[in-house]
């Protein structure tokens, strides 16, 4: 069983068993509730920003912000946290 701890920010961490350089990191309940009310809060930003836009821009600008998540930084990409085991 890894090592476990509960850290300040809402994520509990413990030795990751495919790198011994490397943690892995779980939201803890806290954690998950910070993360609904900020993506609760980008929700209405991107509502109210996006606006004007008809579906087909809004659709455009989701292409385009994707394609570069998926050039900028893929990792962002494999993970859900909705399927990541937990500890």
């Amino acid at each position: 069983m890894p090592a476990s701890r509960t850290s300040g920010t809402g994520k509990a961490a413990g030795l990751n068993p495919a790198s011994s350089r490397s943690m892995r990191l779980f939201a803890t309940d806290e954690g998950h509730s910070a993360a609904a009310r900020a993506a609760s809060i980008a929700g209405r930003i991107e509502s109210e920003t996006t606006l004007p836009l008809s579906p087909d821009n809004k659709d455009t600008i989701h292409q385009l912000l994707h394609r570069l998540v998926e050039e900028l930084n893929p990792d962002a990409l494999a993970i859900d946290s909705r399927t990541v085991d937990q500890p």
